[in-house]
C-alpha cells in the first residue's frame, strides 16, 4: 500500500489558544521577541488533546530583513505543558527572498508501524516581476521521549522561476513534487517516493497574440532513511 501526500499548502491554521502565552513563559521568551505574523498552531487530528505550535523568535530584524530561531513544540492543550520540543538557532532567514508563510502539515506521514511524522512547510517568494521566483520546503518531525526528531530537512517540494519582458516573451520553469510513503523500508523506516513534474513554458508574441508552448517532464526519486535522516 502507498499513502499519497498532497503537495501544496491547503491547510488552514487554527486561532492561537492560550497555549501560546503558556509556552512562551515556559521557554522564557517575550511575546514581543516573536515574529507573530508567522506563529502557527494546530490541534493534532489524531490526538486532539495536543497541539503543534511553531514559534519563530527574532534574532535580527530590519526593514525587509529578518533572521529567526525556530521553536516547534507539541503541547498538552489542558495544561500547556510542553511534551516535545525542537529548537534550532537561525533556522529561517528572510531578505531579498521573503519568508511568507509557515504551515503545519498533518498529512499521513507514516514512517513505520509505530511512527507518524508531521510536516512544517515554509514558502518563500521573490519580489522581482521580470524574474519571478517562489519556493516551498518541507521538513518532517516525529515525537520521541521529550524531543521532536527531524528526519527530513528543507526538502524542496515546489519551485517556480522565470525570466520575461513583463509583456509576453519569456520562459517559466516549475518543479512540483508529490511524496508517497512506500511499504519498502530502509533501516526500519518506510522509503519516501518523490514523483516530480517539471514544466517549462515558453511564451512568445506572434501574430498579435501571446502564445504559450508547454513542455512537461516527469521523474521519480526515492528518499531512504540513513544515518538518522531521509536522503
Amino acid at each position: 500500500m502507498f499513502y499519497l501526500i498532497i503537495n501544496f499548502c491547503a491547510y488552514g491554521q487554527t486561532e492561537l489558544t492560550n497555549n501560546f502565552a503558556v509556552v512562551l513563559k515556559k521557554l522564557n521568551i517575550k511575546r514581543e521577541d516573536c515574529y507573530q505574523d508567522l506563529v502557527v498552531e494546530k490541534i493534532l487530528p489524531y490526538s486532539k488533546d495536543k497541539s503543534v505550535l511553531v514559534i519563530p523568535k527574532i534574532v535580527e530584524h530590519d526593514e525587509g530583513f529578518f533572521i529567526l530561531d525556530s521553536y516547534i513544540v507539541i503541547v498538552d492543550n489542558g495544561s500547556g505543558k510542553i511534551l516535545n520540543l525542537f529548537h534550532e538557532d537561525k533556522a529561517w532567514t528572510s531578505d531579498a527572498v521573503s519568508l511568507e508563510t509557515i504551515v503545519i502539515d498533518f498529512a499521513p506521514y507514516k514512517l513505520n508501524s509505530t511512527t507518524r511524522a508531521f510536516g512544517i512547510r515554509t514558502r518563500y517568494s521573490g519580489s522581482s516581476r521580470p524574474n519571478p521566483y517562489s519556493v516551498e520546503y518541507i521538513s518532517l518531525f516525529y515525537p520521541e521521549n521529550n524531543k521532536l526528531i527531524r528526519v527530513l530537512k528543507d526538502f524542496t517540494i515546489y519551485s517556480y522561476t522565470g525570466e520575461w519582458d513583463t509583456n509576453c516573451n519569456g520562459e517559466f520553469y516549475s518543479e512540483n513534487k508529490f511524496l508517497i510513503i512506500s511499504d519498502e523500508k530502509t533501516n526500519n523506516f518506510n522509503n519516501i517516493i518523490s514523483k516530480v513534474t517539471y514544466t517549462t513554458i515558453t511564451r512568445t508574441f506572434e501574430n498579435d497574440d501571446c502564445k504559450d508552448e508547454e513542455k512537461v517532464e516527469k521523474k521519480t526519486g526515492v528518499l531512504k532513511f540513513k544515518e538518522g535522516e531521509y536522503k
